[in-house]
């Protein structure tokens, strides 16, 4: 299976993270994008993540339909892997090979960071990248080749390579959606506007993140 692997905590999944999987699907429908949230915090002792159970629920109500479609599946795979987890790792548990290339989806203050990573050209030999860009002076491709010493070129508009990985760019607007700030209105008691419905009601029924919001009455 081609994989698109879009991984990151969805605490919670919001519009932006759906609009995402849904324009890299428009660019790239032969690929399966994989939705894996992380059992820890990509930043540990930053903040305290809601249970993976609840964030992994939350991804499948958020991604309801692309699942019915087909085109979309979320995975407990990172949590049944030996912890710490990396992104090498899930990569590696999912057979991607220098043969067996899969994909990863990113967005561009990621691959600022992607040097960053847990074996970066190692990834980079079984993975390719799809980069939206979302910040007003995105950092080009190139940077991170000179980072990782890696021979990086730009073969055409918004496609680069590094290495042996290909570096696609996604220039499309999405909704720009901050869990920390859907998170700090729902300790607010507010409703964010940010949030499908589906996950919303499903906060509200669980009461997550210190909401006082209550579920609707039927």
């Amino acid at each position: 299976m081609n994989y698109l692997i879009f991984g990151g905590a969805f605490d919670p999944p919001h519009l932006g993270h759906v609009q995402m999987a849904a324009t890299a699907h428009k660019y790239f429908p032969i690929l399966k994008i994989l939705v894996l949230p992380s059992p820890v915090s990509p930043t540990p002792g930053k903040f305290e993540m809601a249970p993976f159970a609840h964030r992994l629920a939350m991804a499948q109500q958020a991604f309801l339909e692309p699942i019915k479609s087909g085109w979309l599946e979320v995975s407990s795979l990172e949590e049944e892997l030996p912890s710490p987890n990396y992104t090498i790792t899930t990569l590696i548990a999912l057979g991607a090979t220098p043969k067996n290339r899969l994909s990863l989806l990113l967005g561009d203050d990621q691959l600022a960071s992607f040097h960053l990573w847990k074996d970066p050209k190692k990834i980079l030999e079984v993975a390719d990248l799809i980069v939206f860009q979302r910040l007003n002076e995105s950092p080009s491709p190139l940077l991170l080749g000179d980072l990782l010493e890696l021979k990086a070129q730009k073969r055409h508009d918004g496609v680069f390579e590094i290495g042996e990985a290909k570096v696609t760019l996604i220039h499309d607007r999405v909704c720009n959606a901050s869990s920390r700030e859907i998170r700090a209105c729902l300790r607010q008691g507010e409703e964010p506007s940010w949030l499908p419905g589906e996950v919303l009601a499903y906060i509200k029924e669980f009461q997550l993140y210190g909401s006082s919001l209550l579920p609707q009455m039927q």
